[in-house]
């Protein structure tokens, strides 16, 4: 019974350490693609006045 206890428990501390490294990864990535994405984002460029549109067919 003891030692049935001890293996669930291990089985429990295992899972709760993996979950912390896989929602700290998760966090990292998200970090590492979303930062540069929003660098990436700007205002639109003004066309000077009279310029013609572009129009590609």
């Amino acid at each position: 019974m003891m030692s049935t206890l001890m293996a669930l428990s291990q089985i429990d501390r295992l899972l709760n350490q993996l979950s912390l490294m896989t929602s700290y990864d998760f966090k990292l990535v998200v970090t590492l693609v979303a930062f540069p994405l929003v660098l990436l984002l700007r205002k639109p460029q003004k066309v000077a006045a009279g310029a013609p549109a572009v129009h590609i067919d």
